[in-house]
């Protein structure tokens, strides 16, 4: 295992712990939001864009999609996350970095 696997491998721990407690919390509390805060919203789609980026990485790495193409492919995931986020929750993720 490489240094980039084994950093992977210790993200996925935190990762899956923190999944954990996440269905501890829904299972104790069901009708009970957590509240969080729009830091909460920042740091979850940080998470989620950069595994969604990886795995698309590895896709367009197996099906040798050109340079140009990953590009294109990753600014319009980044702009359909934004997208939901904002639909969703009236959040936009580019003001969560300026606050």
């Amino acid at each position: 295992m490489n240094d980039i696997q084994l950093i992977s491998a210790e993200y996925t721990k935190v990762l899956e712990e923190l999944e954990q407690i996440f269905w501890e919390r829904e299972i104790e509390h069901p009708s009970t939001p957590p509240d969080f805060p729009p830091q909460a919203m920042r740091a979850s789609t940080k998470i989620f864009a950069a595994i969604l980026m990886d795995f698309m990485w590895k896709k367009q790495e197996s099906m040798g999609t050109p340079l140009d193409d990953r590009l294109a492919q990753v600014q319009g995931a980044g702009e359909e996350i934004r997208a939901m986020v904002l639909k969703y929750t009236g959040l936009d993720t580019h003001k969560l970095y300026k606050d």
